[in-house]
């Protein structure tokens, strides 16, 4: 089973770079990558609750309608997944103008090819 990893981050900036290779996967003003490196699997928006991108890895799991994936947690998606697999929950906080809490989640394969 993946390994999951809470992350609480303080940034300004909401970039995040592979933590296997460092290539951007998602830039400061919070979109996905062109093109993602191999090790990216998917992210995971929480405040609009849908995958705003997958690798093709995780696609077919996705676009099967009895599997009925509603989250980056869902048995159906996990069972899929790589032993190697980390999921990182990554919470922002932001207290301009009152606080704020977003949360997304990306993962990654550190032995994809």
């Amino acid at each position: 089973m993946a390994k999951i990893v809470n992350v609480e981050w303080m940034q300004p900036t909401r970039e995040f770079n592979c933590p296997c290779c460092s290539a951007t996967v998602v830039n400061a003003d919070g979109k996905p990558a062109k093109k993602p490196c191999s090790h990216f699997l998917f992210n995971f928006e929480e405040s609009s609750g849908d995958f705003v991108d997958y690798s093709d890895t995780v696609e077919p799991i996705l676009d099967d309608v009895t599997a009925d994936v509603s989250g980056p947690i869902d048995q159906p998606l996990l069972a899929i997944l790589s032993e190697s697999a980390v999921i990182y929950q990554i919470e922002t906080r932001d207290h301009a103008g009152g606080p704020i809490v977003r949360t997304d989640v990306l993962a990654f394969d550190p032995l994809a090819a």
